[in-house]
């Protein structure tokens, strides 16, 4: 897709979602759809404590790989976590790796949510991506050149 960052696409990757070893097992066991407002606002804590844990660890990474975990829950619609970011204010690597955590989830086997096939995952974030750019999760544009990584068949 012509991003010449990843590397550090890869690492935001690795350590995006290593806060989630936090919190606790109620939280994290459930489908988003069954968890309780306390539980969900508990849940979107793993972002800063990914951040938290790396530098606790002291690990050393670039400046762009945080960021990229800092932000991979905003939406393009501004109605994501922890920041309410929206639009080009979100790194484009952000928002590759929110489209590929949420490509993951589609396809994983998650207690209470149905697993889609790879074919299914794709049509439906194609749905969800372009059926009303101003309620998309990432940059229409992005999402497009995204799904173009898929065959049609």
């Amino acid at each position: 897709i012509g991003l010449k960052t990843g590397d550090e696409l890869a690492m935001a990757g690795l350590f995006h979602d290593v806060g989630l070893a936090r919190l606790p097992p109620e939280v994290i066991g459930k489908a988003a759809s069954e968890r309780t407002p306390a539980q969900s606002e508990e849940y979107q804590k793993h972002v800063a404590l990914s951040l938290e844990i790396i530098q606790d660890r002291k690990l050393v990474l670039p400046e762009l790989v945080l960021k990229i975990i800092a932000q991979h829950h905003e939406r393009f619609d501004g109605t994501g976590y922890p920041k309410r970011l929206a639009g080009t204010r979100i790194c484009i690597e952000a928002q590759v790796l929110s489209f590929a955590d949420r490509f993951d989830h589609l396809v994983s086997v998650t207690p209470g949510e149905v697993r889609l096939s790879p074919r299914e995952a794709a049509l439906s974030l194609r749905e969800e991506c372009l059926r009303d750019p101003a309620q998309a999760f990432i940059d229409p544009e992005l999402a497009k050149r995204l799904l173009a990584l898929f065959p049609e068949g």
